[in-house]
């Protein structure tokens, strides 16, 4: 007994010992210590992240990487912003595959099946191979099970080939169960043309909670594949009619979060088998870490009046050095005393570095607290754009002093400080104390791409090479532009124009193989362009040179467009001459099919247009609607659709409407494409607003089709109120 009541008293002393220590001391740590708070923060923040994503169950994707199992769909979609890329071979075909994510409930998937071991019969023998065939698919999630917590299934309606040829065109709905405390889902569909009838399937992950991370992403699953095999209308491979059993089984492996993997049995004959990739696109994702940033500026704070102490050239000087370490360069710096009696300091700058707006003003803001001396009364800084002025900020005095004395926060400088149209100095005084010219050269170097489905089915040709050139500023604000190119390696040498349906259009785009096939070097653009900054939301442009090495001409744009305003307004007119295909002269004439016969004719080549700009800015999402006349002489409408995500990544998508009447396969085509824009710092150790992008047509055709002139207003002037 006496030995209980001692062993008793030993794990109550213990107990003491090894007792947490209560909420009041660990406050009291925590007020003395904050980067002790800060770590508690963060260990709370990461445990409750860890805890969602734990009860998340993953998404897997089927062979042409739609949420899926193996042929069949799912109701449930990836990440928004996410893309995925991959091959998969399926017996009888190979599929090339990408797709996107643009919102959380549309998932949008591009296929290339090709025909193995069927030749073209007309295309093969000019060396397009197999066979092949490109569809577009979408899906729409009416219900995700994430939205309610797994409680719900999911329920999703999609179109598989609904653009292209249609050879694989399905229409289905589909729910989809998700159990994550079993690691279970379960999909029931049903679906027509291809897909007939009811279909379905199941995916276990049994080591999904498990601590190794290398069984974590194993999958068993199977599905019930309702695909109408027997019918020759609908399975055109004769090797794809034989099926034992319409049961598909097998294996999915994900593997460090970023590789699919995935093996199975296919109509019960046949191994499958894929391999894809993903990358997270749209959330704020940089491939390297932008260490060569500068941290905002902080000191030293210089608020000394100008005078003896400070002259005016070292007020410029200061401003100078400090904004150009920011990233900023200053064109101009100038005191001016304007009409009120109020002494202006006014910076014209510009920025290579920073893309978002907020980013911009903040750095500014920061530097006009440290540097503004006390005896100037407004700082108006004016932000430039290829050599135009596209808005300016206006800083009181007092604000700025208020802030560097914290006695007022950053938000409402801010909410003072917004930026208005730009304006021109007013008043009897006006002192440049520092002038920079744009400058005269800078030389840019690339890789140059072409690439295009060239024929009726789908077959992708390409073209690469190089492309030099140097772009800068005459007279001070006359922009100019000359771009060298050079194709090295290219498939398009022997490529025809499409021989089963030749466009009856005057051949404004669709000749483009014929430039394409071109090897020596080629100027592939020479162009000046004068930007003018009207005042009262008013810009206009004037253009001329080479703008492509298809066309060259001139052109005038004025566009309305005033700061803070979601929405925009302009009118663009072009006279275009076309060029030769192999040097820099020009022609008059253009081809044109008469049925199978080719002519040549002459062609008035002129386009104008209405061109009217929305940006939602509630869902990162833009439109932009042309109305006019095409190079074809084609009249219509063009309406664009882009979203932005986080990561600076633009997708969007087009579709022209006019009264072209070009067909294809006998159906009337309307001319309709999607495209990318994408910031070039993710892989750069600094910031830059630099950007690369690229689109394609469905068809390579001339109906709904516009010729760049230049760089447009709308573009130079929104990519800096981002």
């Amino acid at each position: 007994m006496r030995a209980f009541v001692i062993a008793l008293l030993f794990l109550a002393c213990a107990g003491q010992l090894f007792q947490p220590v209560c909420s009041d001391c660990c406050d009291e740590l925590y007020a003395i210590d904050p980067a002790a708070a800060l770590m508690r923060d963060l260990m709370l923040v990461d445990e409750i992240n860890t805890r969602l994503e734990s009860k998340k169950m993953p998404v897997t994707f089927n062979y042409i990487l739609s949420g899926g199992y193996f042929n069949m769909h799912s109701a449930r979609m990836g990440c928004v912003g996410s893309f995925r890329g991959g091959f998969a071979s399926v017996p009888p075909y190979y599929n090339l595959c990408a797709s996107s994510q643009p919102f959380s409930h549309l998932e949008v998937t591009l296929a290339y099946r090709i025909y193995r071991g069927v030749p073209d019969p007309i295309l093969s023998p000019m060396g397009f191979g197999d066979l092949s065939d490109r569809g577009v698919n979408a899906k729409l999630a009416l219900l995700l099970p994430e939205d309610s917590d797994y409680v719900l299934p999911g329920i999703a309606i999609g179109a598989d080939d609904f653009l292209g040829t249609k050879g694989f065109k399905s229409l289905y709905i589909v729910g989809t169960q998700v159990w994550p405390n079993w690691n279970l889902e379960a999909s029931l569909g049903y679906g027509a043309y291809r897909i007939k009838g009811l279909f379905g399937g199941v995916l276990w992950m049994p080591f999904r909670q498990c601590c190794n991370d290398y069984l974590r992403g194993l999958s068993l699953a199977a599905e019930y594949d309702a695909t109408d095999y027997k019918n020759p209308q609908i399975e055109r491979h004769p090797k794809g009619r034989d099926f034992a059993h319409r049961i598909n089984y097998g294996i999915k492996y994900r593997l460090w979060d970023c590789i699919d993997l995935s093996v199975s049995q296919v109509r019960g004959k046949d191994i499958a088998w894929s391999v894809s990739t993903y990358l997270q696109l749209g959330a704020p994702w940089r491939l390297l870490p932008p260490i060569d940033d500068p941290t905002p500026y902080c000191a030293p704070v210089i608020s000394e009046p100008i005078g003896c102490l400070r002259t005016e050239m070292m007020l410029a000087e200061d401003i100078v050095y400090t904004f150009r370490h920011q990233g900023f360069e200053v064109w101009q710096v100038a005191l001016n005393g304007n009409c009120c009696g109020q002494l202006e300091l006014r910076i014209n700058m510009s920025t290579d570095r920073w893309m978002y707006e907020d980013e911009v003003y903040n750095r500014i803001q920061e530097l006009l607290i440290g540097l503004t001396p006390t005896n100037v009364d407004l700082v108006i800084v004016t932000t430039e754009t290829r050599g135009f002025p596209v808005q300016e900020y206006l800083f009181r005095q007092e604000y700025l002093e208020a802030a560097q004395e914290k006695r007022l926060s950053h938000c409402e400088l801010t909410f003072l400080s917004q930026e208005r149209e730009a304006s021109n100095p007013c008043g009897p005084c006006y002192t440049v104390l520092y002038k920079r010219h744009n400058p005269l050269m800078n030389w840019f170097a690339g890789p140059k791409l072409r690439y295009l489905f060239g024929s009726s089915t789908g077959k992708f040709k390409y073209a690469v090479g190089c492309s030099v050139g140097t772009d800068g500023f005459l007279f001070h604000d006359l922009f100019y532009r000359v771009r060298f190119g050079y194709i090295g390696t290219s498939s398009l040498p022997g490529s025809q124009q499409d021989v089963l349906n030749p466009s009856q259009l005057p051949n404004v785009h669709s000749d483009v193989l014929l430039y394409y096939q071109e090897r020596a070097i080629t100027v592939d653009e020479a162009l000046l362009q004068k930007n003018i900054n009207l005042g009262k939301g008013f810009y206009t442009r004037i253009a001329g040179g080479l703008f492509s090495q298809f066309y060259g001409g001139f052109g005038g744009e004025i566009l309305y467009y005033p700061v803070d305003s979601c929405w925009a307004i302009g009118f663009d007119i072009a006279k275009l001459y076309k060029r030769t295909y192999n040097d820099l002269g020009f022609t008059r004439k253009v081809r044109k099919y008469d049925g199978e016969k080719v002519t040549y004719i002459d062609f008035p080549l002129y386009q104008l247009f209405l061109d009217l700009y929305y940006v939602w800015e509630r869902t990162d999402m833009d439109f932009r609607l042309s109305l006019g006349r095409f190079l074809a002489g084609d009249k219509g409408g063009r309406i664009e659709v882009g979203r932005t995500y986080a990561s600076g990544l633009r997708l969007y998508g087009w579709y022209t409407y006019t009264d072209g009447h070009d067909k294809i396969n006998g159906q009337i085509y309307h001319d309709q494409g999607i495209g990318f824009s994408m910031p070039l710092d993710i892989f750069l150790t600094r910031s830059s607003n630099e950007r690369w992008g690229e689109s394609i047509s469905a068809w390579l055709r001339d109906v709904g089709y516009r010729t760049e002139t230049g760089d447009r207003l709308f573009d130079l002037i929104h990519n800096t109120r981002l």
